[in-house]
């Protein structure tokens, strides 16, 4: 093998034979018709873009599904896994592309095309298939290094680059369009190329690397200055001057919680606050228990924290915290309010406002109800009482309360928060379908994203899922989904927007499968995963992707997003006549105050085309005879339908 030109060596007339050579005599120095630079550069276009791409895109076709799960799965290893095979066949595909083509062809389809061919510089034959493999290796290996060796196609005296010279070839033209040597103007021209690449890549790389520096100085200055407590969280300020918690050592820590708890404070401002405790050597139950809080998402160390909390004060206000947390996590709902009792007549901000956040998401809105209103009016927490003030009332059917409180919450918002509030009145708003006119809330969340000059980002999936519905209610209905991908904080909201985009395009049966592999994902927000079931109730004409999505609801949290789902997937089971699952479905659904006339009557009919006519009649009575119900529009076919049943039902069991 020969790393360097054998100009000197071809240029004496030997009768010798070279070594592995199989005897034959070495060719005199002579002057080769040389594949020009650019024909080169044609000939790697044509081999890549129109005949390697077609072939590797099927040979990854295998593989597109498995990566594309493991990204909306969040699964590194299955990603890696799929992508090193994605690689692996990649390179596969074009190493043995390029060295049979060369070995058996002397040249690739794209130096076919161009009239090129490579050939041995000792004898003028073809590569044998040994040098074809080391120079089809040496041909990527020029990919590593950004393409820089093929500037040597301008500096070389036969034209021959990296792949060229490790495999003893060169590569000549059969046409006109033949050159020879490089000029001195080509030379030149190539060795400036080189140097400023270099002189270019020198200091960014060390521009970068003097980023990386600073930026290391300073989170070490950061860290100091929060040692020496200069970091002052104003928000824990502005409610200890407002009265907002009880006085008391550990009132500053009590405000960071309750702010914390209510989504106004940061979890580095509340680990200073706790550290400043610990600094002074002061351990309470409420500095561990803060503690817990700020390693969530380190479940052992958390624990750990939870744990030294009621083994060293068992009868204190953190230790009962710490019994919630963990009956709220076993969704042991009875124990909870016995817990709550407890402390019903104590005044513990923080508690409160956890309880009134878990019971909103569980869909305890009375609950919720009462520990909001247990919670101090003060400025800093005046966001958090409002917003919660609607979610409360939206939950308890005052819908029309909700809309008023919104509307007079709005003004007094910054934009951001008048953002989250809107957004998620407008999810509400939007789940059931397209209103014949766009609420305010929706209108607003439009304003806040196309026209308001104060720049906002949407931060939860309601807002995203509601201006999403609001645009496609419209009567164009398109969604620039790049400019909204912008205005996207959190990761796991700009995935799903890329799902929703992703999917536009795809058949009806693809697009139910990337929905599942949402609904599959816990990574992803409860409110996306029930956001898809939904899309798959619209999608599906199969009852068994109705029933994977009736075992998930059946196990999933209960709250208002449930209540949507399990309300769509009920109507869907009707129409689909599996009149247990409705049944089932719909009784749950009772059980929590849902009274739509739909829901109720569609039991009713459940019921009676099961043969439980007295359990029928029971629900009738029930809902219909027993509790104010409020007309609703029906059809004519669906009304006498159930009228007609209602006769019989009455025909049978009322005694006269």
């Amino acid at each position: 093998m020969v790393l360097e030109d054998q100009e000197y060596f071809l240029s004496q007339k030997s009768s010798h034979s070279s070594r592995g050579q199989r005897g034959k005599e070495l060719i005199p120095w002579k002057s080769w018709p040389l594949a020009a630079p650019l024909d080169r550069i044609a000939a790697s276009v044509v081999d890549l873009f129109i005949v390697l791409a077609p072939v590797i895109a099927l040979a990854i076709a295998p593989f597109r599904r498995d990566l594309m799960s493991s990204v909306l799965l969040n699964d590194r290893t299955s990603f890696t896994v799929a992508l090193l095979f994605l690689v692996f066949v990649v390179l596969m595909t074009t190493l043995m592309y390029l060295t049979l083509m060369t070995w058996r062809f002397g040249a690739t389809l794209g130096m076919m095309f161009m009239r090129l061919s490579v050939i041995r510089i000792w004898d003028e034959q073809r590569p044998d298939l040994y040098h074809s493999f080391l120079r089809s290796v040496a041909w990527m290996f020029n990919f590593v290094l950004l393409g820089l060796p093929n500037i040597s196609a301008f500096s070389n005296h036969h034209r021959r680059i990296l792949h060229d010279r490790i495999s003893d070839t060169v590569v000549v033209s059969h046409h006109s369009n033949k050159v020879g040597s490089p000029s001195f103007f080509e030379f030149s021209l190539s060795r400036g190329v080189f140097v400023g690449i270099i002189a270019l890549v020198i200091p960014v790389f060390g521009s970068r690397t003097m980023q990386f520096v600073n930026l290391a100085v300073e989170e070490v200055y950061s860290l100091e200055q929060t040692q020496e407590g200069d970091i002052s969280c104003k928000n824990v300020d502005e409610l200890l001057a407002d009265g907002g918690v009880v006085n008391g050592q550990e009132s500053r820590l009590a405000a960071a919680m309750t702010l914390y708890a209510a989504g106004a404070l940061t979890e580095a401002c509340l680990n200073f606050e706790s550290d400043a405790l610990f600094s002074k050597k002061i351990e309470t139950p409420l500095t561990y228990f803060a503690k817990a809080f700020i390693y969530l998402n380190n479940p052992e160390v958390s624990n750990d924290y939870l744990n030294l909390v009621c083994k060293r004060w068992p009868e204190s206000d953190a230790c009962l915290m710490t019994q919630l947390v963990e009956k709220w996590a076993e969704n042991d709902f009875e124990s909870v309010n016995k817990l709550l009792e407890r402390v019903s007549s104590k005044r513990i901000d923080y508690l409160n406002v956890w309880a009134t956040r878990q019971l909103l998401i569980s869909g305890h809105f009375d609950e919720a109800s009462m520990h909001l209103e247990r919670i101090p009016p003060n400025q800093a927490l005046s966001r958090f009482i409002a917003f919660q003030n609607v979610k409360v009332l939206w939950g308890k059917k005052e819908k029309q309360k909700a809309r008023s409180v919104a509307s007079v919450s709005y003004s007094h918002l910054v934009p951001q928060d008048r953002l989250s509030m809107a957004g998620w009145l407008c999810h509400q708003e939007s789940t059931a379908g397209c209103p014949e006119m766009l609420p305010e809330s929706c209108q607003l969340v439009q304003d806040l994203l196309l026209r308001e000059p104060v720049q906002v980002k949407i931060k939860s999936a309601e807002t995203l899922l509601g201006y999403v519905r609001a645009v496609s209610c419209e009567e164009s209905g398109s969604l620039d989904y790049p400019t909204l991908a912008r205005k996207v904080g959190p990761d796991s909201l700009k995935k799903y927007l890329a799902v929703l985009e992703f999917s536009k395009e795809k058949k009806v049966n693809e697009q139910i499968e990337l929905f599942q592999l949402v609904v599959s994902n816990l990574d992803f927000d409860s409110v996306l995963r029930f956001d898809s079931q939904l899309r798959i109730l619209s999608l599906t004409t199969h009852l068994k992707d109705v029933e994977s999505i009736f075992k998930d609801w059946s196990i999933s949290v209960e709250g208002q997003e449930w209540e949507n789902v399990g309300f769509k997937l009920f109507q869907k089971l009707v129409s689909m006549q599996d009149y247990q699952s409705a049944l089932d479905v719909g009784v749950k659904l009772a059980e929590r105050k849902h009274r739509e006339v739909e829901l109720l009557e569609g039991l009713v009919l459940s019921s009676y085309r099961l043969g439980l006519q007295r359990e029928a009649w029971g629900l009738y009575r029930k809902y219909f005879l027993n509790e104010k119900i409020g007309k609703v529009q029906r059809s004519i076919a669906s009304s006498d339908e159930f009228e007609q049943i209602v006769k019989k039902l009455k025909k049978r069991f009322v005694i006269r």
